[in-house]
C-alpha cells in the first residue's frame, strides 16, 4: 500500500498542474500603462523631426493645392498615388493639413499615437486568442512596439498608411474573434452576424489604408488552426466574402503599381539569383529581428554575380524554418502558428515581383512581425509555468535587458529621421558605397545652394554608380549656373545616357544648344522632353520660343 501510494505521488510529481497567472484589472492597466508609456518613450524624438525628402514631399508639400481644392472623397477615384491605391490615407493627410497646416509635428504625433494604438491592440488581440494569458500578451506587445526594425514604419510620415492598415487590420482580426466566440457558444445568429459584419467593414478599411492588407483572410484562419489545431472546410468557407474582398484589391494593388511603373526589372540577374532574392528577403527580417543593428532606410539589390554569403545561406535556413514547421505541426500549434502567420503576411512583399529599388525595406515587418513576437512571448510564458516559483523571477532578465536594448536602439534610430541630411547620411554610415546616399546629402546642399559641398557629394555619388543620373543632372545644373557650359553638357548628356526617360535632361541639353544658337539642335532636345511630358508648360513655352527665334 505504501509502495503504490509512493509511487502515485511520483506520477503526480512528473505531471504538475498547470501555472494559471491571476492578473488583477489593477495589474492589467498597469502593463497598459506600461506599454503606453516605454512606446513613447522610445518614439519621441520623432516629435521634433521634419519632413524628409523622401516621398514626404511628394506625399504632403506637392499635394497642398490639392488639400485645397478637392474634399476628401476625390481619393477614392483616383486611381493611384505613389504606385498605392490608398484613399483612407490620402484622406487623413488632407485633414491633418486642414488642421495643422505643413507643421511635421502634428504629422509624426498621428503615427506615433495610430502605433501606440496597435501596440495595445496586438495586446487585446493576443489575451483573446490565448485565454488571457497575460505574460505573453505584454511580452508580444512591448516587443511588437519597440522594436527598431519598426521605427520606419512610425517615424517615416510617407508611412502613415502602415501604422493606419493596421490599426483596422487588427481591429477587424479581433471583431472576427468576438463573431467566433459567438458561434462557439452557440449564440443567436444576429448576436454573432453583427460582430462579422463589423470585421469585414474593418477590413475594407484596411484595404483603403494600403493594399498589404489582402492577407487578413490568411491570418483568420491561421487563427483558426492555432485556436482548434485543425482547419476545416466550414471555418474556410466562412471567410469567402474576406478572400472576395482580397481578391478585388490585390488586383488593384497590382494594377496601382504596374501604372506607377513600380515594378524592377531584374532581367540582368541569372535564374537562381532570381530565385535567391525572395528566400533571402523572407529569412533576412528573422536576422535583424535578433541583431537589429546597421538599420538603414535603403537595402539596394547587389551585383550580379556578387552575392555574399548571407544569400547562400537564406536557402538553408528557410528549409530548416520548414522542416521545424512539418516537425511542430501537431505537437506545438503555437511555434507553428507564429512561423506561418510570420511568412504569410510578408509573402506578398518578399519580391516574388519585384516592387521598387530595394531588395528588403524595414516597413514590411511591421504586421508580420507579429508572428515573430508570438513565438517569443510563448516561450517567455511557457518557461514561466515550468519554472519553480522562487526562480521564475529570472526568467524576465533576458526579456528586461532585450527590452532595453531596444528601447535605446530605437530612441537613437528616430534620430536618423530628424532631416533628410540625417537621413541619408545615417544610410551612408552603414553603406559607404551608396550613391543614393551621396545624392541625398548633396541634394540638401545643392537647394540650400551650397553648391560647393553638393558638388562633392554628387561626384561622390558618380564615383559609386556612373549611372545616378539625378547626380549627373544636378551637376550640370552647377556648372551650367556658373556658365561652365562645356561640363554642363557633358553632364546633361551623361544625364539622358543613364535614364533617356528623363525629360528634364533633354530640356536641359536644349538649353545649353539654345545658348550656343544652336537653335534647330535646340529644337529636337526639347521636343523629346515634350513627348516625354507633353503637358510641362515650361517645355512648350521654350519650344515655342525658339522656334519663333529660327523663323524670324
Amino acid at each position: 500500500m505504501a509502495k503504490k501510494h509512493y509511487q502515485k505521488n511520483i506520477i503526480t510529481q512528473e505531471k504538475p498542474k498547470k501555472v494559471i497567472v491571476v492578473t488583477s484589472k489593477k495589474q492589467t492597466y498597469l502593463l497598459i500603462i506600461s506599454l503606453i508609456v516605454i512606446t513613447f518613450i522610445a518614439f519621441s524624438p520623432s516629435l521634433k523631426n521634419g519632413f524628409v525628402d523622401w516621398d514626404d514631399i511628394s506625399y504632403i508639400s506637392n499635394n497642398v493645392n490639392t488639400f485645397e481644392n478637392h474634399n476628401i472623397f476625390y481619393y477614392f477615384g483616383k486611381q493611384a498615388y505613389m504606385g498605392n491605391y490608398h484613399p483612407f490615407t490620402m484622406a487623413l493627410y488632407d485633414i491633418q493639413y486642414s488642421l495643422f497646416g505643413l507643421n511635421p509635428f502634428y504629422f509624426h504625433f498621428t503615427n506615433l499615437f495610430l502605433h501606440i494604438i496597435n501596440s495595445l491592440l496586438v495586446f487585446w488581440l493576443i489575451l483573446k486568442i490565448t485565454d488571457k494569458k497575460i505574460i505573453w500578451a505584454f511580452v508580444t506587445s512591448i516587443f511588437f512596439a519597440i522594436h527598431p526594425l519598426h521605427v520606419e514604419s512610425v517615424t517615416w510620415i510617407s508611412e502613415l498608411k502602415d501604422v493606419l492598415y493596421t490599426m483596422y487590420f487588427l481591429l477587424a482580426i479581433i471583431f472576427y474573434q468576438f463573431y467566433d466566440d459567438k458561434l462557439r457558444q452557440k449564440m443567436n445568429y444576429i448576436s454573432s452576424k453583427k460582430y462579422y459584419a463589423f470585421s469585414l467593414i474593418l477590413f475594407l478599411c484596411a484595404c483603403f489604408s494600403k493594399g498589404m492588407a489582402v492577407t487578413l483572410p490568411i491570418a483568420l484562419i491561421l487563427i483558426d488552426f492555432y485556436k482548434d489545431q485543425k482547419i476545416t472546410v466550414n471555418k474556410i468557407l466562412n471567410k469567402i466574402p474576406f478572400f472576395a474582398i482580397s481578391l478585388i484589391f490585390g488586383i488593384i494593388a497590382v494594377y496601382a503599381q504596374t501604372i506607377s511603373s513600380a515594378v524592377k526589372d531584374l532581367s540582368n540577374y541569372t535564374v537562381i539569383e532570381r530565385i535567391i532574392f525572395p528566400v533571402y528577403s523572407s529569412v533576412f527580417y528573422i536576422f535583424k529581428l535578433f541583431l537589429p543593428i546597421n538599420l538603414t532606410i535603403f537595402y539596394p539589390y547587389p551585383e550580379s554575380g556578387s552575392l555574399n554569403m548571407f544569400f547562400w545561406l537564406s536557402p538553408i535556413i528557410l528549409i530548416l524554418i520548414g522542416f521545424t514547421v512539418f516537425k511542430f505541426r501537431k505537437s506545438n500549434f503555437a511555434l507553428v502558428f507564429g512561423i506561418l502567420l510570420y511568412f504569410a503576411m510578408i509573402l506578398p512583399v518578399i519580391q516574388i515581383k519585384p516592387i521598387g529599388e530595394t531588395i528588403v525595406s524595414e516597413r514590411y515587418f511591421y504586421v508580420s512581425s507579429i508572428g515573430l513576437f508570438f513565438i517569443i512571448g510563448y516561450f517567455i510564458d511557457f518557461l514561466y509555468e515550468k519554472f519553480d516559483k522562487k526562480y521564475r523571477q529570472f526568467i524576465f532578465i533576458p526579456v528586461i535587458i532585450y527590452g532595453l536594448l531596444s528601447v535605446y536602439l530605437t530612441f537613437e534610430r528616430t534620430k536618423d529621421w530628424k532631416n533628410t541630411q540625417t537621413l541619408w547620411q545615417s544610410a551612408i554610415d552603414v553603406n559607404p558605397d551608396l550613391d543614393k546616399g551621396y545624392y541625398g546629402v548633396g541634394n540638401v546642399y545643392y537647394m540650400e545652394k551650397n553648391y560647393t559641398e553638393a558638388k562633392k557629394y554628387f561626384i561622390k555619388a558618380l564615383e559609386k554608380n556612373p549611372e545616378n543620373y539625378k547626380a549627373n543632372n544636378n551637376l550640370g545644373n552647377i556648372f551650367y549656373n556658373s556658365e561652365n557650359y562645356d561640363s554642363a553638357f557633358y553632364y546633361y548628356q551623361q544625364t539622358v545616357n543613364s535614364n533617356n526617360k528623363f525629360a528634364q535632361g533633354y530640356y536641359n541639353l536644349g538649353n545649353i544648344y539654345f545658348i550656343k544658337n544652336e537653335l534647330k539642335t535646340a529644337l529636337k532636345e526639347y521636343q523629346k522632353a515634350i513627348d516625354l511630358e507633353p503637358d510641362n508648360q515650361q517645355y512648350l513655352t521654350q519650344y515655342n520660343n525658339t522656334f519663333i527665334m529660327l523663323q524670324n
